[in-house]
């Protein structure tokens, strides 16, 4: 992403525009869009975060103002004029091939790029002049839907202008009306003053129940009251408190431990067994057709307790331990080409519920209800948390990803299990929120889609 000015994720979204992400809560704030005919390639902000390059595969390079999201100059390759080009950067720039990378010098007008031939380019005086002013600005704030920064509450108290001095203060004081004074036949008059003295001890411990025992602070002790250990019923009452009945989370295709042994997945392409050796774990992997892969076995030293399998490669995630946080494997089957597995650590505290391997996506759930969505070479695609939790388990096909957590509570005390079916390409919600159908005391034990994109859960 370059050098963030700002406390943001920024990420390149699938309708060729760039979303700006809150750190805090994942929810999506504003958008840079509608300059790029081509999916984004790079991006990169300015050292104080005023503005934003962002590079697309229609080789084209655009300059916005971060606050505004507005287009401030556009840049496209010379041998495709179907594009508009901007005057400024015309005669300046040549974009060839679409642009991989950038880097802006911290403290100069100088921005330097890589493209897709493998050629670096360095430019020097890379805004013109009435652009230079953005770039002497103080750190800007991050563009929010509500910028804190930029809107004033109609209601807030305005402070008055001279209200510390002394010479104003008398000078209001003068000029106030004066206060009124007691008339003679007002009731403050007619009663006199309050003689607060006489109502002293006019409380008398007359039955000796102890009214006259105060403490320091002048309060009644308690030390009339029963003792509460005495009544044993109602600490029960207390420390009994009633919990829903939520269901458990587990791996779709996985089985449960026996002895030292047990299947991580299991589905109709083969299956991933893994054996527990104490101090590190074995595991191999079996196809059900050996001519079209090849079946292969490794040390595991990570132990990992969840897997999923498909014709391009297998998956592994392993929970936290200690100061070691949960992490995703990919493993890619062997092919003609350099085989690029790739790791990724979730973020401190979170671990893994439910994987999901599908032919474009990885799919992650999480403790913290979070549900991410990366691609087959690892790069973070969507972040969002999941409306219905505990989350309970996740399935994918292609580019539809199925969740299922727990919502509502039932008149029996069991949640009721709900499901949503997202399109991660598109960012569509196909189902939101609908009820699982299960029969009465019924359990969930497998999720998963046919070869057509079919559905199924067993109960």
């Amino acid at each position: 992403m370059g050098k963030v000015a700002f406390v943001e994720i920024t990420a390149a979204d699938m309708r060729k525009e760039v979303q700006t992400i809150s750190k805090r809560d994942w929810e999506k704030q504003r958008a840079f869009g509608g300059q790029h005919q081509g999916d984004i390639t790079a991006l990169v902000w300015s050292p104080n975060g005023a503005l934003l390059v962002t590079a697309a595969s229609d080789k084209a390079m655009v300059v916005w103002d971060t606050k505004t999201q507005k287009r401030l100059e556009k840049c496209v390759s010379l041998y495709d004029r179907s594009y508009y080009v901007h005057t400024l950067t015309r005669d300046r720039y040549d974009l060839r091939a679409p642009i991989w990378a950038f880097a802006w010098h911290p403290t100069e007008n100088i921005l330097s790029y890589t493209d897709d031939s493998g050629s670096l380019y360095i430019h020097t005086d890379f805004l013109p002049d009435h652009l230079i002013r953005h770039l002497k600005l103080d750190l800007q704030p991050a563009p929010f839907i509500h910028d804190p920064l930029g809107e004033v509450s109609g209601n807030a108290g305005r402070s008055i202008a001279n209200q510390g001095l002394p010479a104003e203060k008398d000078r209001r004081d003068r000029e106030a009306p004066p206060r009124r004074q007691g008339t003679p036949d007002s009731l403050d008059e007619i009663l006199g003053p309050d003689d607060v003295g006489s109502l002293d001890g006019f409380v008398e411990d007359d039955e000796a129940e102890g009214y006259e025992g105060v403490n320091g602070h002048g309060k009644r002790s308690n030390g009339h009251l029963d003792d509460l250990n005495g009544h044993p019923a109602k600490r029960r009452a207390q420390q009994s408190l009633w919990q829903p009945r939520i269901h458990d989370a587990f791996q779709p295709g996985s089985t449960p431990w026996r002895g030292n042994r047990r299947y991580l997945c299991l589905n109709l392409l083969g299956f991933v067994w893994t054996v527990d050796q104490d101090t590190h774990h074995t595991i191999t992997v079996e196809f059900y057709d050996r001519e079209f892969q090849r079946d292969f076995h490794f040390t595991d030293p990570y132990k990992y307790d969840k897997a999923c399998l498909t014709e391009k490669g297998a998956l592994f995630s392993c929970q936290p331990t200690g100061d070691q946080p949960a992490m995703i494997h990919y493993r890619p089957h062997e092919t003609w080409t350099t085989r690029a597995d790739w790791r990724t650590m979730l973020p401190k505290g979170e671990g893994v519920v439910a994987i999901a391997l599908s032919q474009s996506f990885v799919v992650v759930t999480t403790t913290t209800n979070y549900v991410r969505v990366y691609t087959l070479f690892g790069t973070p695609v969507k972040v969002y948390r999941q409306k219905s939790s505990p989350i309970v388990t996740c399935a994918t096909w292609r580019d539809y990803v199925l969740t299922i957590g727990n919502g509502s509570v039932g008149g029996d005390g069991q949640t009721r299990l709900l499901y949503t079916i997202e399109n991660v390409r598109r960012d569509e919600v196909c189902q939101s929120e609908d009820v699982v159908a299960l029969t009465e005391g019924a359990q969930l034990r497998n999720v998963f889609f046919s070869d057509t994109g079919v559905c199924s859960h067993v109960s």
